[in-house]
């Protein structure tokens, strides 16, 4: 029988993103048959004195200033922290959200970030130089900031006296990526307050996608999301090369978003082409479907070709490269979320076979189906 290796975990539980990277250590543990035992808590002096007494040979958290000045190893999950261990890509990030409102027709764009955080100033950039690729030479177009305070616990009320006059000042119709859900919750209340309808008026994205916050939102909230399991997986895989006396990557993996879970808060087109918003509409209720032009010409009520030019000028795209987006979106989604067959998800998001499937894949994200999958599905 083998010895229990102790491993200490520091982590706020409460969080959705922290339970997550929980599991992503766990199921690496057990994947692996490694005979860890587990015990810790929040970032608290009860907890630390708790690990004092237990004696740990390994620590997993994200606060770990003092245990990193000690010899017990130790790593925490994100670069540029000392002894983090995978890059997120927050650049990613924002470009994703970004292609979400563009694919929407919203031409005006806002951030919400905080101020001094390397990692808000990421996602904005990313978001920022997705829509300047995409329309930032339109005189209709433009692109707005604010950064609200890094501090956790502040008084939300505070954040609310900044967003309430800024919200009021921007061009309507606008999409906003808000840094991360709490951020994007806030914007909401906001724009209840003063009366801004969402989705029509303000478009809201967040990022993290925790599930009960989104859902718990008035509307509720999209957001991107973040694979915390995988990153999880890498914090086990590299404590336990720090038992083993390896040393940690020279490069540390770089870890992409998931996607854009899509909820009320961002669920519309922002044009008034009632052709477009129907056509849309029906590509979304049946992307399953054999879906042609024509069908979509005859639901909206016009020609081939005026559905067609309509659809470029507020979209910015043909009618078939919408069907193929939502197709490779709802693929996305049944991905990361079931284990349905490769065959199954290609038949129940409307794709002629596994070929097109793939090839649809390899264009839009660089990688197969089958890998996709494999970096956002780590728990047992």
């Amino acid at each position: 029988m083998m010895t229990a290796v102790r491993i200490g975990l520091i982590a706020d539980t409460r969080s959705a993103y922290a339970r997550a990277e929980v599991r992503g250590i766990i199921a690496y543990a057990r994947l692996n048959n490694l005979p860890w035992s587990f015990a810790g808590g929040m970032d608290s002096p009860a907890t630390w004195r708790m690990l004092r007494r237990w004696k740990p040979q390994g620590i997993i958290g994200i606060t770990l200033e003092r245990v990193l000045r000690s010899r017990v190893p130790a790593v925490k999950p994100l670069l540029p922290d000392p002894a983090g261990v995978a890059m997120l890509d927050n650049e990613a990030i924002g470009r994703m959200a970004a292609e979400h409102v563009l694919s929407r027709g919203f031409r005006h764009l806002a951030f919400v970030g905080e101020r001094g955080a390397d990692f808000s100033e990421d996602r904005g950039n990313g978001f920022q130089s997705q829509w300047r690729c995409t329309c930032g030479d339109r005189p209709e177009a433009s692109f707005h900031r604010l950064n609200l305070p890094y501090e956790e616990g502040m008084d939300w009320h505070t954040h609310l006296a900044k967003l309430t006059p800024w919200l009021k000042s921007l061009p309507k119709p606008v999409g906003i990526l808000a840094v991360r859900d709490q951020r994007a919750r806030e914007v909401l209340q906001a724009c209840q307050a003063i009366h801004l309808r969402v989705p029509e008026d303000v478009a809201v994205v967040g990022v993290d996608n925790d599930d009960l916050l989104c859902e718990m939102s008035d509307p509720p909230l999209s957001s991107v999301s973040v694979p915390w399991e995988q990153i999880g997986h890498h914090m086990g895989a590299s404590i336990q090369r720090l038992l083993q006396g390896d040393a940690r990557p020279r490069v540390p993996p770089l870890i992409a978003p998931g996607g854009v879970v899509v909820r009320r808060s961002s669920d519309v087109y922002a044009t008034a082409d009632e052709a477009v918003v129907q056509a849309c509409r029906h590509i979304q209720e049946h992307a399953s479907a054999a879906l042609t032009v024509e069908t979509l010409a005859r639901t909206a009520s016009v020609s081939r070709r005026g559905i067609e030019r309509r659809f470029r000028k507020e979209l910015g795209r043909s009618p078939r490269q919408e069907i193929e987006l939502i197709r490779f979106r709802n693929a996305q989604h049944l991905l990361r979320e079931t284990d349905l067959s490769m065959a199954a998800v290609s038949e129940q998001c409307g794709f002629t076979s596994c070929q097109r499937l793939i090839a649809v894949f390899r264009r839009r994200v660089g990688t197969t189906p089958s890998a996709y999958r494999a970096t956002y599905r780590t728990r047992l």
